[in-house]
This record gives C-alpha cells, sequence and structure tokens, in this order.
C-alpha cells in the first residue's frame, strides 16, 4: 500500500504530521506489519526509530485507562473470539486508545462484509471517531 518510492508525497505529509504529534500508532500494529517484512514494513520501523510513532500503551503514564477500554470490548463478539488465534492483533489497542485519548482511528477496515467484526463497527458503537486512509487523507486535504 502506497509504496514509498512511489508516493513521496505521501510520506512526506505522513511524516510532517507525525513531526508535529498529530499521528501515532500502537506497538501492535508494528507487530502485525512485521509479519510481511516488506517495504512498507520497513518504512514504518524507520519512522519508528526516527520519531518513535508506535506507541507501547503499557509504559504511558495512564495504562489502567487502556487496559479498563480493552476490558470494556469484550461485550463486542469480534473480541470474544477474533482475537484468540492470533499471535498479533492490533485492533483492541487501536481501540482503546481512541477511547482513552478521544482520538480518531484510522483504519482500512469497512463495515460492508461482517460488519459486526470491524473495527469501524466497534467504534462508532462506543462514539469513536474512526475513518479509512482514504478519508483521512481528504480531510486533511491532501491530493495529487
Amino acid at each position: 500500500m502506497f509504496n514509498p518510492m512511489v508516493f513521496k508525497s505521501l510520506w512526506n505529509n505522513i511524516n510532517e504530521m507525525i513531526q508535529s504529534n498529530n499521528i501515532c500508532s500502537v506497538l501492535e500494529v508494528q507487530s502485525e506489519l512485521s509479519k510481511t517484512e516488506d517495504l512498507l514494513y520497513e518504512k514504518w520501523s524507520q519512522i519508528d526509530k526516527d520519531y518513535g510513532f508506535f506507541i507501547d500503551l503499557s509504559e504511558k503514564e495512564n495504562s489502567n485507562e487502556y487496559w479498563e477500554a480493552m476490558g470494556n470490548l469484550e461485550s463486542f463478539e469480534v473480541f470474544q473470539r477474533h482475537g484468540e488465534n492470533k499471535l498479533f492483533w492490533a485492533d483492541p489497542y487501536l481501540i482503546a486508545m481512541g477511547i482513552v485519548d478521544n482520538i480518531t482511528v484510522v483504519t482500512n477496515e469497512t463495515m460492508h462484509r461482517n460488519k459486526e467484526r470491524s473495527i469501524p463497527y466497534v467504534c462508532r458503537s462506543l462514539n469513536v471517531s474512526c475513518m479509512t486512509f482514504d478519508e483521512f487523507m481528504i480531510h486533511n486535504g491532501w491530493s495529487w
């Protein structure tokens, strides 16, 4: 998705937002990306090394709030069954960050297939702002 060698302007915009502390992600996303070991994983790893993009929620002062938020997610079917077989699963961490920090969750998931098992469905149910990456780019006025 969005090869850094091709979409240089996009990655410049992302870097600017990271440097100004307007976007971040959770460490578990980096773990999910590590399964691919491709150019995208390398790019995000370099960004994390340069700017500390991936946040370890257990190291934050208010880490208990994130664990409490994740505990509240157990009422959703996706959190009862989906994550039990996955080695890395970032979804509950992302949504917990959205809840606790009152920030927008950006995902490529949509509610078209298995809607009750999607990040947007859970976010909408909990009044957490959520958008796709395309919507994020439009929201920020990015175009090429």
